[in-house]
């Protein structure tokens, strides 16, 4: 959309090179997907692992829970921060 984001890091997981760790600043919509679509690559499954101060860790996919007073607090000091 032509807008400037924050910079992002990218390092690459394995041998082939196929599966890449990326992190961004800030996420507007589809981003990643358009990033990579920009140099010439489909991104065949994107995922999720961090939102701000919060790990995911072992959540299933598609699944959600209940945020403890502690990881409200985090966000929200997190969020002062932007």
């Amino acid at each position: 959309d032509g807008v400037m984001t924050k910079s992002a890091s990218l390092r690459t997981i394995g041998d082939d090179g196929l599966v890449v760790e990326i992190t961004i600043g800030e996420g507007r919509y589809r981003q990643v997907r358009r990033m990579f679509e920009s140099v010439g690559y489909d991104v065949v499954k994107l995922k999720r692992i961090h939102f701000g101060p919060l790990d995911l860790g072992r959540l299933p996919l598609g699944k959600t829970r209940l945020l403890t007073p502690r990881e409200v607090d985090l966000l929200k000091k997190w969020r002062t921060r932007l």
